[in-house]
This record gives structure tokens, sequence and C-alpha cells, in this order.
């Protein structure tokens, strides 16, 4: 059985998403995200990445997630495809070129954060 909900976040839902067992079906359940970043803060980001962690240990649920935020794909135990790899391989979050560019920026201008 497959179940598909679509989630707004943040919202009033985020609420739900806490205090509800499992809103998008039984345990076990896999649920696909496509860039689930987008409109979303970096404070928003992090707090789904606590929310995703809590409901794979709570509700064994697996999640697959099209991505580009470093909060999410730093989620441990992530299992991470390069899909700009050729060919398209498994990788670690601090290896993505995404990645790299982030720490360089954050890196080069190191000084204006100290």
């Amino acid at each position: 059985m497959i179940y598909l909900k679509q989630f707004q976040i943040p919202s009033d839902l985020w609420v739900d998403w806490y205090f509800s067992p499992t809103p998008w079906g039984p345990d076990d359940s896999l649920i696909l995200l496509d860039e689930p970043e987008n409109s979303l803060s970096a404070m928003w980001q992090k707090e789904l990445a606590v929310f995703i962690r809590g409901a794979v240990k709570e509700f064994r649920c697996q999640f697959i997630i099209a991505t580009h935020s470093p909060f999410l794909l730093s989620i441990p135990e992530a299992k991470i495809y390069d899909l700009d790899a050729t060919p398209i391989q498994e990788s670690t979050w601090n290896k993505l070129e995404s990645m790299r560019c982030y720490y360089d920026l954050f890196n080069n201008n190191k000084n204006l954060f100290e």
C-alpha cells in the first residue's frame, strides 16, 4: 500500500507532526521529499533535520530526499548518492561539491564571524 501526503512547512501541520503518532501512515513508511528546504530558513531546515531523525528512530520509516541542504545532508547515517557524479556514486556530505562551495565561502570570510 502506498501512502502519499503533501506537507507544507512551516505551517500548522508542523505542530501536528510532533504530536501525531504517524500522520503519513503506519510504521515502516517510505516518505519521498523533493527539495523540502525550498522556502525554509536555515533554522527551519535544522528543525526539519531533527524531525526526520526522530521519525526514522521512532516510526522506523525511511526517507528518500532530493536536497541541497547541508542540514539534511549531514544527518548522521544518511546514505547519500551524488547525482552530479558520472557515474552516480555514494558519497559523504562533506565531499559534495556544493558543500565545498559553502566551506570555501565561510572559510574565506571567517574573520567576519569572529
